[in-house]
């Protein structure tokens, strides 16, 4: 009777264990997903950044080659003339400004306002994506540790499980010494009683 009952004890115990390992692996994948998201983020970001550099390289070599032939008349005088004109304090305008730029026919737009509006959509973009990759991140670092606190609140139980299994199992190790002794005991007095 007392062999059955530790035993199913020991089951319990066991099946509680083998579902909180579940667990643990359970939110040690999770984690490994959230850093998977954030490092495909950044792939993501850092592709975008060459892929547009790459193209200003094209566009910039195009240019030179159009120059080297003769096909862009004064282009160093021009370029000049844009690199004084084009300031942070020129490109960068405000949404009223845009509005009106915007509004223009495109065949009317000079190439600084052209540039504005480009240099205003980009920051706009720019602005947008930042915003949604923080709340995103934000989410994901929020998500790692609940994960975390329920890793950490799992493991505690785990050992405070283990505690009591230990804790079953040398009590159930003291019952069954003593039943022993008893056994011996009764064997000892019914010896006695037959001789």
């Amino acid at each position: 009777m007392l062999y059955q009952e530790i035993a199913s004890q020991k089951i319990k115990y066991f099946k509680k264990i083998s579902h909180l390992e579940k667990l643990i692996e359970q939110v040690k994948g999770e984690k490994a997903q959230l850093c998977v998201i954030i490092e495909t983020q950044k792939q993501n970001f850092n592709y975008q950044a060459t892929q547009l550099e790459s193209k200003h390289q094209l566009q910039m070599r195009e240019i030179r080659e159009k120059h080297a032939k003769g096909e862009v008349p004064l282009f160093k005088e021009k370029l000049d003339a844009y690199k004084k004109e084009f300031t942070k304090h020129n490109l960068v305008i405000p949404e009223e400004s845009y509005i009106e730029l915007k509004s223009k026919p495109d065949h009317l737009q000079s190439l600084k306002e052209f540039i504005q509006i480009k240099v205003f959509d980009a920051l706009q973009n720019y602005a947008h994506d930042l915003n949604q990759n923080q709340g995103e991140n934000e989410q994901l670092f929020h998500d790692l540790h609940l994960a975390k606190n329920k890793n950490e609140k799992n493991e505690i139980e785990i050992n405070s499980l283990r505690s009591h299994i230990k804790e079953v199992k040398e009590d159930a190790q003291r019952r069954v010494a003593a039943l022993e002794r008893r056994n011996v005991e009764l064997e000892t007095d019914n010896q006695q009683l037959n001789n």
